[in-house]
């Protein structure tokens, strides 16, 4: 099933519903559809995951749109289809066109951040019976067994140097 199955709607009707500040990537309502909503009124809501995103009416039925895709297809007047977009900064909600870029899912998550906190996590390296830090990294779908080093430090830029090379301009800041 493909991921993104509804078509967003047409670019002259977002136009004429919408108003948008692309240095913010923030939708102002221009023609609103209800009598609680007034013209200049942001249009999004933030659901759980972090993404903004807007409820339309379209041929009787409600549909859900996320906002950056939106965006990206006001400015820009193509949609996306199949691809992704992805948050340069890892920032769901700033939906500025300069924090937006295409992507592949690989290389979206790639720039994704590292849910909790494991130890090995955080130091980038797991403790194997050796007695060293073991660095592994994922790369479409496969783990990949880089090294072993006998201190969590080095396995840490071991990783860091790994991840830049395969992951280029996707790799996520790294604190």
């Amino acid at each position: 099933m493909p991921r993104f199955k509804k078509q967003c709607p047409s670019v002259e009707d977002l136009h004429d519903w919408y108003t948008c500040d692309y240095t913010t990537g923030i939708l102002y309502w221009k023609n609103p559809r209800g009598p609680r909503v007034k013209v200049g009124d942001p249009v999004y809501t933030k659901p759980s995951n972090g993404y903004l995103s807007v409820e339309l009416q379209l041929n009787y039925r409600s549909h859900k749109f996320l906002v950056h895709r939106l965006v990206w297809k006001m400015y820009y007047g193509e949609d996306l289809g199949q691809l992704e977009l992805d948050h340069i900064d890892g920032n769901r909600a700033n939906n500025s066109i300069s924090n937006l870029r295409i992507a592949t899912p690989t290389q979206n998550q790639h720039n994704r951040k590292r849910r909790g906190f494991k130890r090995s996590n955080h130091l980038k390296g797991q403790p194997c019976w050796k007695g060293g830090w073991e660095v592994r990294l994922g790369n479409n779908g496969v783990q990949k067994y880089l090294a072993t080093y006998p201190c969590p430090l080095v396995a840490r830029v071991a990783y860091e140097s790994a991840k830049r090379f395969i992951a280029k301009e996707f790799t996520p800041f790294i604190n």
